[in-house]
């Protein structure tokens, strides 16, 4: 965003701070990464079928792979979309 902050200008509002927040409160919980809790929500959102995942560094690739290992049900991922629909 900070590169190219022109396509998302709409983002940046109180209802997205918000939901950035509660994310981080829900990855505390579950002792995880936003970023790792966040990846876990696509790769197990039912109508998603490919993933692209571009690291420009070790981390970037090492939370990816933490998502993999975290698990979220229906209700859990209907919790994590909520956050930001406040």
């Amino acid at each position: 965003m900070t590169l190219r902050p022109e396509p998302y200008g709409h983002l940046e509002r109180e209802g997205t701070l918000s939901g950035l927040s509660r994310l981080r409160q829900a990855a505390g919980q579950r002792e995880v990464s936003m970023a790792a809790l966040a990846m876990a929500w696509v790769f197990e959102h039912p109508a998603v079928t490919g993933i692209v995942i571009g690291p420009q560094h070790l981390a970037h690739l090492e939370e990816a792979v933490a998502a993999l290992d975290i698990r979220l049900d229906e209700s859990e991922r209907s919790e994590l979309t909520a956050l930001f629909l406040r």
